[in-house]
């Protein structure tokens, strides 16, 4: 696998990763809170058993520490994904590799292709060449350092 098909590939992966946790995060401030009250309001009564919501919250806030930190450098390495995706000429490679990667949707390929209005098959050509392009950017930089 190429250096920028591992690097794209890591950022989306992170990015799934992440929003596992502020889905776990807000579960836990659901079992935690009663409806209707948000994490700022902590002050109040609950039905919950108190090592239970001793539990729950302790790892939630430490859960709050681990998103700040991952989102940072997820916002870090998105910024360099986007450095030499805007680098690369052909603006549907570029938009390619923003929607597959980047996306906070987690697109498929096969919504890829709808949005551009091209068949799988095309996109994965597109795909390929742009990645291709991309490797050269990703040395060029790095001998240029």
């Amino acid at each position: 696998m190429g250096k920028a098909k591992t690097f794209l590939k890591n950022i989306r992966n992170e990015t799934l990763e992440l929003k596992e946790l502020q889905e776990r995060h807000a579960w836990l401030w659901g079992e935690i809170l009663p409806k209707g009250i948000k994490p700022k309001d902590i002050q109040v009564q609950t039905t919950i058993a108190p090592d239970k919501l001793g539990d729950n919250r302790a790892e939630a806030v430490d859960l709050e520490k681990v998103i700040e930190e991952k989102m940072h450098q997820l916002v870090s390495r998105h910024m360099q994904a986007e450095l030499y995706i805007n680098q690369l000429i052909d603006p549907r490679q570029r938009l390619v590799l923003e929607l597959y990667y980047l996306s906070i949707d987690r697109r498929t390929w096969t919504d890829v292709a709808k949005t551009m209005g091209y068949s799988e098959s095309v996109i994965y050509d597109i795909h390929g060449d742009a990645l291709v392009e991309m490797d050269k950017i990703m040395d060029n930089t790095k001998s240029s350092e």
